[in-house]
């Protein structure tokens, strides 16, 4: 069995193995020296339903498992790649580009310095639009300048850019969201 986000998906092979061995069970039961005919019965019918309905179920567990992956893909990220990601995240703090932070976010996103829907901003024009001054405070900007980027720590959230002196002060939190090695800012926290 294989366990993924705390759910065990027992593999098509062992479905498919214990479905014949039930139904080479079946024919010999009613065997006599004649050729058996396979003839579907309701009964043989109805594993068939169950094995496909399962086999389903099964797909679509493991398509939302790799959909919620985004936070494991962040353990297998590639060191560099993540630093590098960082490093352009430091570069456009620095510059106070709004636009090009913009660029590098996933939405909805959450920025707790928004003071509208819960911090929540839902697209990239809705970002845009709230001022720099409110975006790169000189906390946010110091903060982001002082990461140690070479020490940056996976989580499921993701990787925290954050001042090496203070764990408290203003970060930015990037994700690798959907495994491809791409990463997005997926949280900006005052």
């Amino acid at each position: 069995m294989k366990k993924k986000n705390g759910v065990k998906i027992i593999k098509k092979t062992g479905i498919v193995l214990i479905v014949t061995m039930m139904m080479g069970s079946m024919v010999a039961c009613g065997s006599s020296k004649e050729a058996p005919t396979q003839v579907p019965t309701e009964e043989s019918q109805s594993i068939t339903e169950a094995v496909t309905e399962t086999m389903i179920t099964e797909e679509k567990v493991s398509t939302a498992a790799s959909t919620a992956e985004g936070g494991l893909a962040n353990f297998d990220a590639d060191p560099e790649a993540v630093k590098a990601f960082a490093q352009q995240v430091q570069e456009i703090v620095a510059k106070q580009d709004i636009q090009g932070l913009a660029e590098l976010m996933v939405f909805p996103n959450y920025v707790s310095s928004y003071d509208k829907n819960d911090g929540i901003v839902n697209t990239k024009e809705e970002f845009t639009a709230i001022s720099a001054d409110t975006i790169f405070t000189k906390d946010m900007i110091d903060s982001i300048a002082s990461a140690d980027i070479s020490k940056l720590e996976a989580s499921m959230a993701g990787f925290v850019l954050v001042s090496k002196d203070s764990a408290t002060a203003p970060s930015i939190t990037f994700s690798d969201e959907d495994g491809k090695g791409e990463f997005k800012i997926v949280g900006i926290n005052y």
